[in-house]
């Protein structure tokens, strides 16, 4: 009874796992990224050339990409050298909200890779105890039944438990060294058109 609780127990963890590893990183991988260093060269290109009408018309043709949202917004309330006072704001709440999507749940991901662990040995013990503990089971321990029985459920909830915190654990470091990647991209977009001169030439 307690290796089957252990058991849903585990594979209930481990599908929450695959649900959250697959929705951070259809947001991090799938709808925020964009390829900063060509952006940011015909951005560039385009701002240098005093023209922030047309930077406006990539930024918009990048969406929904964050850095062409950020770059967008950031250029489309542009008045002489920036953004008017309304605009920052909505900028500067666009960035947060970006940075919040970018590490939504990530901690959650990690709480999850470190329960996996400790219940897995919690029903490696249990089985074990279970088995040898219990005096109805001598004849059949003396033939091997309960030993090999309770040594096979133990190896599989390990082995599940196992699993589902390495998996966890290294889909949180990529996914978190995806955000932070992703972060130092909005910032230097959203450096570029403030530092820039957004004049007519």
């Amino acid at each position: 009874m307690l290796f089957w609780v252990v058991i849903v127990l585990q594979l209930a963890l481990a599908a929450a796992t695959l649900w959250l590893v697959v929705l951070r990183a259809r947001v991090l991988l799938l709808r925020a990224p964009l390829e900063t260093a060509t952006f940011c060269e015909a951005l560039a290109t385009a701002l240098e050339a005093g023209r922030p009408q047309l930077a406006l018309q990539l930024a918009r043709a990048c969406e929904p990409a964050w850095g062409a949202q950020l770059a967008r917004l950031a250029l489309a309330g542009t008045k002489g050298h920036g953004p008017a006072n309304g605009d920052q704001g909505a900028l500067e709440n666009l960035r947060l909200e970006q940075r919040r999507m970018a590490f939504d749940h990530l901690d959650l991901l990690r709480g999850l890779g470190r329960m996996a662990l400790p219940l897995a040995f919690f029903g490696v013990i249990g089985n074990l105890a279970q088995a040898f503990g219990a005096s109805d089971s001598l004849e059949a321990l003396r033939q091997g039944a309960v030993a090999t029985r309770s040594l096979g459920q133990a190896t599989a909830t390990f082995a599940l438990g196992f699993t589902t915190a390495v998996f966890a654990l290294s889909a949180f470091s990529l996914l978190r060294a995806r955000a932070r990647a992703l972060e130092r991209d909005l910032e230097r977009i959203e450096r570029m058109v403030r530092d820039a001169d957004l004049r007519p030439a």
